[in-house]
């Protein structure tokens, strides 16, 4: 750890342990925990993450990381390779389980509370990023790996279109983590992504297992994409969008379970939270729709009363808000619940349960409802593999994009019955 000393020496520490852990450097002080990390984003966002976290602290809302300066004011610090440093005020936990219920609920619920604080900032339009905020409408920057078949025009023109995504994620980036998202646009480039890469695989003389299997789903996936996109534009999604951007509704951009840390004194409560959970039947989402501002408040003040009559519970912090953006909140909340639900089969009760522990805290219209639908009905993780294959060598792929595209065609069924009930 010698190289880091001049980023210790710049923010003033000198840990009594350092160890290294998923994502950083934990290092243990007089002053607590920190949390020393590699980043490689803007200082625009780092100021904007601090504001944000700060705006936060102002309203009493303590259950997030913060990040610190250093000795010259600065929030990062390189070290002697270049590379560059945060570091934060940090806690003692263990990340969110995907598979402790207590640690799901509660990491639902925190995102209900971080929502309601962040739903109006004034702060938010005086954000000013040094990248641009340009839509991402053919940003493509040169940075996509070529393929290795170098003679195949055809080959090469399908990486430089499919690989687009890949070569603009910082654009797509940039985008939200300041301006508000634009679905529609998002959209439209994967599913023309989407098919040329079928394009291609089609005229692919010497095909893989993998590429056909790829090649074999295209229709299924772009036709869910398509179908995606209509709804989307047919949705109020542009008025949200407006309301979001007049109001300065903030989203962390980034809110899965790696990013939740369940405090140590809340382990014990866990089991408890599933125990009280299971004995409670959770309707599906759309019952729920048509409540009314009052009946809503009164659930809200009923969860109120749940919690404390049930004592303790796991409790949750959220960490690493240098993606967050100004946009519509119900993309954390699909954040979140995706990532979940692919790690457990898409249980349709768990996703259920979780929709619910949020809009007991924070109800949702029926406008956000459709939207988190069509969030849901896109095909996200086939894009992803699809966007992978296309930018990196057709010779070589790592095994187990395999694995991960017989997962998604096993569980799809299970997928679209979860979609339908929402």
């Amino acid at each position: 750890m010698e190289k880091l000393s001049r980023v210790l020496s710049d923010f003033g520490l000198e840990p009594e342990k350092m160890t290294r852990v998923r994502g950083g450097f934990l290092l243990e002080t007089e002053d607590g925990l920190r949390m020393l990390q590699e980043y490689r984003g803007g200082t625009a966002k780092l100021t904007a993450a601090e504001t944000l976290q700060k705006f936060l602290r102002g309203k009493g809302f303590f259950r997030t990381d913060l990040l610190l300066r250093s000795k010259k004011g600065e929030l990062s610090s390189r070290d002697v390779d270049g590379t560059v440093y945060v570091l934060k005020e940090w806690f003692e936990g263990q990340e969110c389980s995907r598979e402790n219920r207590g640690d799901l609920f509660a990491g639902m619920e925190l995102l209900a509370e971080l929502h309601g604080m962040m739903e109006q900032t004034e702060f938010a339009a005086d954000l000013h990023p040094e990248e641009s905020e340009k839509q991402p409408d053919g940003e493509a920057n040169g940075k996509g790996k070529s393929v290795n078949d170098a003679g195949s025009r055809a080959e090469k023109a399908s990486n430089d279109a499919g690989s687009v995504e890949e070569k603009n994620s910082g654009e797509i980036r940039k985008v939200r983590s300041i301006g508000a998202e634009n679905l529609p646009v998002i959209f439209e480039k994967r599913i023309r992504e989407l098919r040329r890469a079928r394009n291609y695989l089609r005229g692919r003389r010497r095909k893989t297992d993998y590429e056909s299997e790829l090649l074999r789903h295209a229709d299924y996936y772009i036709s869910c994409g398509e179908k995606a996109l209509r709804r989307l534009e047919a949705s109020r999604y542009e008025s949200l969008r407006e309301s979001a951007m007049e109001n300065g509704t903030i989203v962390h951009g980034a809110y899965h379970y790696h990013n939740i840390l369940i405090l140590s004194s809340g382990q014990e409560a866990s089991a408890g939270v599933r125990e009280g959970a299971e004995s409670r039947e959770t309707a599906s989402p759309k019952s729920r729709e048509a409540a009314t501002p009052e009946s809503r408040a009164a659930a809200t003040r009923l969860s109120g009363r749940q919690r404390s009559s049930q004592g303790a519970r796991s409790v949750a912090v959220a960490v690493n808000f240098e993606r967050m953006a100004v946009g519509l909140q119900v993309t954390d909340v699909y954040d979140y619940i995706r990532k979940i639900l692919e790690k457990n089969a898409w249980n349709r009760e768990l996703g259920y349960r979780l929709i619910e522990r949020y809009r007991r805290e924070r109800p949702m219209s029926a406008d956000e409802m459709e939207i988190l639908r069509i969030l849901f009905l896109f095909p996200e993780k086939y894009w992803k593999l699809v966007n992978h294959y296309c930018n990196h060598s057709k010779s070589w792929l790592p095994g187990k994009n395999p694995e991960k595209l017989a997962t998604l065609v096993r569980q799809e069924e299970a997928r679209v019955r979860f979609v339908e009930g929402i």
